[in-house]
């Protein structure tokens, strides 16, 4: 077997990751960069005793999860209601269409819709249901994440369909 193809993927996709990872590992610790001084677990310590990054991984950990448990019931959802739709070439390309848009496009696509000057609150101006843009909710940079879940929601939703479709296809439901 040829093992040049997956060598040199491997070589040009992950080489570059896991150095820039010891790197970073590395300059935490402060072995190498412009002001290192030597070994140090100060910046740890620092990091690990401020309530801030803690407030901010347990924010990650709520948007994950809602996301997740979000994408699973609608994609759930709409493999159980007709499981065949996925086959069909209009429904299939609009669904998995998704997955061709890179994270930061659909982010910027998000701040369109949601923003409070986006075209939600110009449709809610223009409709009559809010009297000033700026009465729109503030649903990007929210307390609950509301502009994250929705773009990573439509990002994750495809995946699930497609994990589910292919479970409903291998276990001939």
């Amino acid at each position: 077997k040829n093992w040049g193809g997956p060598a040199f993927f491997l070589l040009i996709s992950l080489v570059p990751l896991l150095l820039g990872v010891g790197y970073a590992l590395l300059y935490s610790l402060g072995l190498v960069g412009v002001l290192s001084e030597g070994f140090t677990l100060s910046h740890w310590k620092s990091l690990l005793h401020k309530s801030s990054f803690w407030q901010t991984m347990g924010f990650s950990f709520y948007v994950a999860l809602v996301t997740i448990v979000l994408a699973g019931v609608l994609a759930a959802s709409l493999v159980l209601r007709d499981p065949k739709r996925f086959r069909q070439p209009t429904p299939s390309f609009l669904m998995y269409m998704p997955l061709a848009i890179p994270a930061i496009v659909m982010a910027f696509f998000i701040c369109q819709l949601l923003s409070k000057g986006g075209w939600f609150s110009r449709l809610s101006y223009q409709l009559g249901l809010i009297n000033d843009l700026l009465a729109f909710p503030d649903w990007i940079n929210d307390n609950y994440g509301i502009g994250i879940i929705v773009s990573h929601l439509l990002m994750a939703t495809p995946f699930f369909v497609l994990f589910f479709t292919n479970i409903y296809d291998n276990e001939q439901i």
